[in-house]
């Protein structure tokens, strides 16, 4: 369940980064990668997501894409770079041991975009009555 104080932290930044661009402008996705190692469910995020976002004006309806970064490892014997799909980290390169991890634990925002949103125009005044 740690995946509702991930999203607001995710929210608060992306709010942040919105009202520091300047308040018309409306998010229309936000692009979030999430290392593997981090045990984020994707789904359970772009839950909290939208119901954090729904009434939030300059975020509601905006959409979270999430790619997740696969772990990846260096093995310091052989020098070799490789991905891990297993959790016994064994050099593909020489089947050394001693690897240590280099992706995989990473939670970034990866871009957000905007759309601007119109201003209305403005009302009669009341000498146009």
């Amino acid at each position: 369940m740690h995946e509702l104080s991930v999203t607001q932290e995710l929210v608060q930044t992306v709010e942040k980064a919105r009202l520091g661009a300047g308040e018309d402008l409306q998010v229309t996705i936000v692009n979030v990668k999430i290392g593997r190692l981090t045990t984020v469910v994707p789904e359970y995020m772009t839950f909290y997501f939208n119901m954090l976002t729904k009434e939030m004006p300059g975020l509601a309806g905006a959409a979270l894409e999430i790619e997740i970064v696969p772990i990846t490892a260096h093995c310091k014997s052989c020098d070799a770079e490789f991905t891990v799909d297993e959790p016994h980290f064994v050099c593909p390169a020489c089947h050394g041991e001693n690897c240590e991890i280099t992706g995989g634990r990473e939670m970034v925002v990866d871009s957000i975009e905007v759309a601007e949103v119109e201003a209305l125009p403005d009302g009669p005044s009341s000498g146009d009555m």
